[in-house]
C-alpha cells in the first residue's frame, strides 16, 4: 500500500528554517538536506510502519547524514508529518492536545 503524505504547516516551517540555516553556512549542505529529507519522506510513504513509535501513534524517522528527525502519524492511508526537528530539539517534544500536534516544554 502506498500512503499519501500530508505535510503540515509546522513541518513545512521546520524544513524551511533548517534549509535557511544550512543555506547561510553551506549552500551545498542545504541542497543535500533537502534531498535527504525528500528521500526520507519517500521512505515513510512507502512503508510508514517500519519506523519507531515514540509516543502514542507518533513515529519517528531519522534523516540520514543530518541530525534531524521527522515526526509523523498514520490515519488510514494518510501520513501526517507533524514536525522536522533537530535531534537536540526533539528530545523535549511531547504530544499536546487532542489534535496530535507536537509541542515544546
Amino acid at each position: 500500500m502506498i500512503y499519501y503524505i500530508v505535510l503540515t504547516s509546522p513541518a513545512m516551517a521546520d524544513i524551511a528554517s533548517a534549509v535557511d540555516w544550512y543555506q547561510h553556512r553551506d549552500p551545498e549542505a542545504a541542497s543535500r538536506f533537502v534531498s535527504y529529507t525528500r528521500t526520507t519522506i519517500s521512505r515513510i510513504r512507502q512503508n510508514p510502519n517500519r519506523f519507531q513509535v515514540i509516543k502514542g501513534a507518533v513515529r519517528r524517522a531519522l534523516v540520514p547524514r543530518f541530525p534531524y528527525h521527522i515526526f509523523f502519524f498514520l490515519k488510514t492511508e494518510l501520513v501526517f508529518i507533524l514536525a522536522v526537528r533537530h535531534q537536540r530539539q526533539s528530545d523535549i517534544l511531547r504530544l499536546g492536545g487532542s489534535n496530535g500536534r507536537l509541542s515544546e516544554d
